[in-house]
């Protein structure tokens, strides 16, 4: 999903559903859901915004107006952080490079289709000021028939990121993701949840784009917030590093995937200094 400058879009924020007892569905999880596992089952009918493309599973908990509180599946995602000052050259350049991935710059040397949503993470520096920080993640949502063992990236610009069942709250907009319109909106969906007594980690904020730039009308985005009460599950991460293996964290949150990928940004900018 290839940007123009002037189609920019941000991090999806994790959006703050309401404490309305009615629970209703935009997207359905399979029947024997103690059986949750990566991949995708038959039982899935994506939303009309995924456009017919796999995107995560997930069931809507609460509804308020027009923000949902979503329950996502585990899936992988293929994830890149990439530091620059504009968010709009950043999602190019990470762009790139998990389409390279895609088009078969991986162990396997597998093609992959293309999927839904083109993901964004946005750091927060300055709450207050309503700034970001230079380094965005970049992430790719690996197909249903590759969920359960992703092929590995030849670039250690990339990884595979595990990412346990997790609770969000999501705001849709129209029109173009433009960074100047993501980040007032970001701040405004914080803000919102925040003063409704709603408990979400505002350290990050991220933003969901379903759309190529040719579209013009009815466009579909999304801002992601994350609750601070998750599953039990979501407790858990497990990542996979550059040399294949895995790294298993225990009582962390879901601020911790996020903290990670910033870290090594950080790490990488600095020349591997300590």
């Amino acid at each position: 999903m290839k940007l123009n400058r002037q189609a920019s879009a941000l991090v999806a924020l994790v959006v703050v559903a309401s404490c309305s007892s009615l629970i209703t569905q935009a997207g359905r999880l399979e029947a024997d859901g103690d059986e949750a596992s990566a991949g995708g089952s038959v039982q899935w009918q994506p939303p009309s915004f995924c456009r017919g493309k796999d995107c995560p599973e997930f069931e809507v908990l609460q509804t308020r107006d027009d923000v949902e509180l979503r329950h996502y599946k585990r899936a992988h995602w293929i994830s890149t952080n990439v530091s620059n000052a504009k968010w709009s050259e950043a999602y190019d350049e990470g762009y790139k490079r998990l389409q390279k991935y895609v088009s078969g710059e991986n162990v396997n040397s597998t093609k992959l289709p293309q999927t839904n949503p083109s993901f964004t993470l946005l750091y927060v520096a300055d709450p207050k000021a309503h700034t970001m920080q230079t380094t965005y993640t970049i992430e790719y949502f690996v197909p249903f028939e590759l969920q359960e063992k992703p092929p590995q990236p030849n670039s250690t610009d990339l990884a595979v990121t595990p990412v346990d069942e997790q609770e969000v709250w999501v705001v849709a907009f129209g029109g173009f993701a433009t960074e100047e319109i993501v980040i007032q909106r970001g701040f405004e969906f914080i803000a919102n949840l925040t003063g409704d007594g709603i408990d979400v980690h505002t350290e990050f904020i991220g933003l969901a784009l379903y759309d190529q730039p040719a579209r013009l009308i009815k466009r579909h985005n999304e801002l992601w917030l994350w609750s601070k009460t998750q599953p039990s599950a979501a407790l858990r991460r497990t990542r996979t590093t550059a040399g294949g293996g895995t790294e298993n964290d225990d009582d962390v949150g879901a601020v911790l995937r996020f903290k990670r990928m910033f870290e090594a940004v950080v790490k990488r900018v600095m020349g591997g200094r300590d």
